[in-house]
């Protein structure tokens, strides 16, 4: 058995993290910055926000049925696949001469990370010994986090935020590319576990068919913290803007570190305490994070409440994940990596819409923090009373 071991450095998981780094790069480095280039061909507000969004919708598109195609096909075909249209947009990005090319591009580059980061998150859920996947799935989720802060940052300081300098992004985003390209050839394939062949012929099909009442808890959990940090992200600096709070960049840096360490200590952090409190205490941290910023007096609270907002996600988001993958059979693990990214993207969509035209409603972004607090409490509620309500109804928690 490949799990029989416990050992979790092996040279296909280093591999694999490299790979992650690769991918979060071919992200993050269009990320917030793509806009800047869109305006060198339109002033049209309507075709920079299509040009923003439209990755999004190519790569949650692909959340619907790659769980099915990692069935029918191994899961470095589909790494490859998605690693060579990768490869296909970055290439694209140089001869983008109208707002429709651009477009037509950035949809190509969304349905190549959407393929690519599926596979590539099963493979390492798939090689991770079971005892150590919450510990595997932080430090793949703590590379994105560094990536987060350095791609935008990079692709600023080379285009100089100046939509005629954009040659320099387009060409590191194609040797990123071409890395990928070639980090995914170099991967081993991995067999998903197919369950008990006798169970499988009388199993349903479906999206659906294999959620238990665990899985459900689980997923209201995490779009529900998903859509409240889609708050930060995308009316933070606003917010900062409208209660005259001056520059917030150290907000970020604050929060990008704390998350960094939290991920590389959450071992340590399982040895005092168990998930259960960990899983408490987190969410009454978040309650605290958003009520603490819908009052803030001035920034100076908002970079003391940065840290913890960032331990509070470095630590949810793994735990998250672990629990969607093991409420659901481990034959499903293709299937429950598209449901936990696809409830990512979801909730940065419909969050920055959400929370936006709140804060229209309201002429105010105050209120957007405190009624994150009242869905905070939410989870809170939804965490407290779970477990007893799948023990009254028989449901496992953990199906593996």
């Amino acid at each position: 058995m490949e799990q029989a071991s416990s050992k979790l450095w092996t040279g296909q998981f280093i591999l694999a993290l490299i790979l992650q780094m690769g991918l979060a790069m071919s992200f993050f480095i269009y990320y917030s910055t793509i806009g800047i280039y869109a305006t060198k061909m339109t002033s049209v507000e309507v075709y920079i926000g299509i040009v923003t969004a439209m990755y999004t919708l190519a790569s949650l598109s692909t959340r619907l049925f790659s769980g099915n195609m990692m069935k029918q096909f191994t899961c470095k075909r589909i790494l490859v696949t998605g690693s060579a249209l990768l490869l296909a947009a970055s290439v694209g990005y140089f001869f983008t001469a109208s707002i429709q090319s651009l477009i037509f591009v950035r949809a190509i580059h969304g349905l190549g990370y959407g393929f690519a980061s599926a596979a590539l998150a099963t493979l390492i859920s798939t090689m991770l010994p079971k005892e150590r996947l919450l510990e595997g799935l932080g430090y793949a989720m703590m590379l994105n986090t560094i990536c987060a802060a350095l791609g935008p940052a990079l692709s600023l300081t080379l285009s100089q935020s100046n939509p005629e300098h954009f040659m320099p992004v387009f060409v590191t985003a194609l040797f990123v590319s071409i890395l990928v390209m070639v980090l995914s050839l170099c991967m081993k394939n991995r067999t998903i576990p197919q369950g008990d062949a006798a169970m499988k012929k009388t199993e349903k099909t479906g999206l659906f068919s294999c959620f238990s009442l665990a899985t459900v808890f689980a997923v209201c959990i995490t779009f529900l913290l998903c859509l409240n940090h889609s708050s930060v992200n995308a009316c933070l600096a606003l917010y900062a803007v409208d209660e005259q709070f001056g520059n917030l960049s150290l907000f970020f840096i604050l929060f990008s570190t704390a998350n960094f360490f939290s991920r590389l200590f959450m071992t340590k952090i399982y040895q005092f305490f168990t998930e259960r409190q960990v899983f408490l205490g987190i969410t009454m941290l978040l309650i605290v994070f958003f009520f603490g910023i819908g009052l803030a007096p001035n920034r100076f609270w908002i970079f003391v409440l940065a840290p913890v907002f960032g331990v509070v996600m470095g630590l949810y988001y793994p735990l998250m994940a672990a629990k969607i993958l093991k409420s659901m059979p481990e034959s499903e693990q293709g299937t429950s990596n598209n449901i936990n990214m696809g409830l990512q993207d979801i909730g940065a969509t419909i969050g920055a819409v959400i929370w936006t035209g709140m804060a229209g409603v309201f002429d105010s972004y105050r209120i957007i923090y405190l009624v994150c607090a009242l869905l905070a409490i939410a989870m809170l509620l939804i965490v407290a009373i779970y477990p007893s309500v799948l023990k009254r109804y028989h449901v496992k928690e953990e199906q593996w």
